[in-house]
């Protein structure tokens, strides 16, 4: 490999919402995380020993999760590394940094109340090198890696989602050329990732990426970004989205299967000699708002936290979707209204599960460079 050229951005999203609306909204995304911190406790036993250790986390929104992943690191670094420890957290520059940077300044947080932890914020595309050559001992990217680089299509017609998840209601498609426009984009954006990651770690570092699924292993699932579609179609037909606009506002990300997440660091794979596969897991975990509705079942608390889950990573994207748009704002509100009313309407539609994949890779070194 040589080094690659100087950075641009790539991203097809702004990122999260944020005021810490998405850190509040996050809770599956906090359990599939959960589900393998046994891996970096095992990651951290396995690091090559240096004075200075660096993690880096790709993908950190308003760091909620992130800075409960990087405490749980940092407690397992202590059994064996007294020295200093650099915290980096990166994500797209219009992020909300704030509560990341607050913890950091103040050491109000873990892992920023150990004072021999320092913290930092790197903007920029995950597809780019953002941090120095062999400077990096521990990297991770929770669920981030589902979203692309660029948005490969000028359009889809019928589904912003371009997995197209089947919808209870039957409305929306996607035909199969669309699907491998997209799934093309995802492998490329994929190998620029692990590319990026290999010119950071040092020698025997550490990488884990963990993503949402599509996997055969646990069936098709109702997914509640299909309320999005459906709320949004149904502004189309009311006249108050055009149809123009509708089309051009897919999500620009991309639920991999275990084959094509395995594909470039397995035999054969573009960076099989860089990397080695030391585990991975297909999973799902609870939904904390399903499992508090087959508690006590209150549906219209049900139909509100998923409506705000769905809210808290597509409002930013469809704010700027619709900034042309007479009345955006209100559009905006009708949306996330719509959704909520849907949900309501059907609850048990929506019963999910979050689906994972997880991988956890050794980097070999520099051969093949």
């Amino acid at each position: 490999m040589s080094l690659p050229s100087a950075q641009t951005i790539k991203s097809a999203t702004r990122g999260m919402r944020g005021g810490g609306f998405y850190d509040k909204n996050s809770g599956p995304q906090s359990n599939s995380i959960s589900h393998i911190l046994p891996w970096l406790e095992e990651a951290v036993a396995d690091l090559p020993d240096a004075e200075h250790v660096r993690v880096a986390d790709f993908g950190c929104a308003e760091g909620r999760n992130s800075l409960r992943a990087m405490g749980f690191i940092v407690d397992n670094l202590r059994r064996k590394h007294s020295g200093p420890v650099s915290i980096v957290e990166s994500d797209v520059p219009s992020n909300d940094y704030t509560a990341i940077l607050n913890a950091i300044a103040h050491r109000s947080a873990p892992p920023f109340t150990d004072p021999h932890v320092f913290g930092g914020v790197v903007s920029g595309s995950m597809y780019d090198q953002l941090l120095p050559p062999a400077s990096t001992h521990l990297a991770m990217s929770f669920n981030a890696i589902a979203y692309m680089s660029r948005r490969p299509a000028e359009r889809i017609k019928d589904h912003i989602i371009p997995g197209g998840i089947p919808s209870p209601s039957g409305k929306g498609k996607v035909t199969a050329k669309e699907f491998e426009i997209c799934a093309k984009q995802a492998r490329l954006d994929l190998e620029q990732f692990f590319e990026a990651r290999a010119f950071e770690l040092v020698k025997g570092g550490k990488l884990l990426v963990q993503c949402f699924a599509r996997s055969t292993k646990f069936g098709e699932y109702p997914a509640p970004t299909n309320t999005l579609n459906e709320a949004l179609i149904e502004l189309v037909e009311a006249g108050k989205i055009p149809r123009d606009t509708y089309e051009k506002f897919y999500r620009a990300s991309y639920l991999r299967d275990q084959a094509e997440l395995l594909a470039p660091v397995t035999t054969g794979g573009k960076f099989s000699h860089l990397f080695h596969v030391d585990r991975f897991e297909t999973y799902n975990v609870d939904v904390p708002a399903v499992v508090q509705f087959k508690r006590d079942n209150n549906t219209s608390e049900y139909a509100h936290q998923l409506a705000n889950f769905v809210r808290a990573y597509t409002e930013s994207d469809l704010y700027d979707a619709l900034a042309t748009t007479d009345h955006s704002t209100q559009l905006v509100e009708d949306v996330y209204m719509r959704i909520e009313e849907i949900i309501y309407q059907s609850p048990k539609h929506y019963e999910f599960q979050f689906h994972c994949h997880a991988i956890l890779l050794t980097y070999l070194g520099d051969q093949g460079r």
